[in-house]
């Protein structure tokens, strides 16, 4: 994991392990492309997903990636944020 040093106050950047096993104890998980500065006014909240969401983890996460993490700029993985 690519370990950026964004200021989120309130959020913490976990791998994608702990992002899943938090997702499967109802937290809600934020996904950013790895090279965006999360929770900007530009990137807003991210992408949400939580314990309501329809599809499974691996799934939600892998359509993520496949349309918002596209080349260089943005960065070819997802970055996972959850609450404190």
């Amino acid at each position: 994991m690519n370990q950026n040093n964004f200021f989120c106050p309130d959020k913490l950047r976990v791998n994608r392990t702990r992002a899943h096993k938090a997702f499967l104890n109802g937290k809600a998980v934020h996904l950013f492309p790895c090279n965006l500065f999360p929770f900007s006014r530009f990137t807003g909240n991210g992408y949400v997903i939580d314990q309501y969401s329809e599809y499974d983890f691996d799934i939600l996460v892998r359509n993520f990636e496949y349309y918002n993490c596209t080349g260089r700029e943005t960065g070819y993985y997802a970055a996972f944020y959850i609450d404190l």
